[in-house]
């Protein structure tokens, strides 16, 4: 599952694809790492490894706005999300054993809100803004409400 999300931002850099690898490679290992440990602190950590690596990437288009985001962003909240059930399994007693479908029907729930919402947003990225500060403190509101949700997934 990882496999797309190392190569993309590699593959499309032009200046810093040996550092995209290695980082796509180093979240690799910590995932590897976190789930065979039943850690969530590692795979937290290969999940913003990823989210940084596709940021250098997409940085190098400038202000072109790389579709294939609503794709990048549903992948990677479907890794994170089966990593995180991939440990909780490991520590959890499962009774009745419907916890994992749950989890799988809630997952899949995630990824078609989260495909609305990066293809909602990406259409009202390409509207031009009418003002620069309401723009800037959406953006800081938006990036404080990723990073709360990262952590949300961290204390799991």
């Amino acid at each position: 599952m990882a496999a797309p999300l190392v190569a993309y931002p590699a593959l499309v850099s032009e200046r810093e694809p040996v550092v995209l690898w290695t980082v796509g490679g180093a979240a690799v290992v910590m995932t590897v790492v976190g789930m065979a440990a039943g850690l969530a602190a590692p795979i937290v950590a290969a999940v913003a490894a990823l989210a940084i690596a596709y940021g250098v990437s997409a940085d190098e288009l400038g202000a072109a706005l790389d579709t294939r985001a609503v794709v990048y962003g549903a992948g990677l909240l479907f890794f994170a999300e089966l990593a995180f059930l991939g440990v909780e399994v490991r520590t959890s007693v499962l009774e009745g054993g419907d916890l994992v479908a749950r989890r799988l029907g809630t997952i899949l729930g995630l990824l078609v809100g989260a495909v609305f919402v990066s293809a909602l947003l990406l259409a009202i990225a390409t509207v031009e803004p009418p003002g620069g500060l309401l723009v800037q403190v959406t953006g800081v509101i938006a990036a404080a409400g990723a990073l709360a949700l990262v952590m949300s997934l961290a204390r799991r």
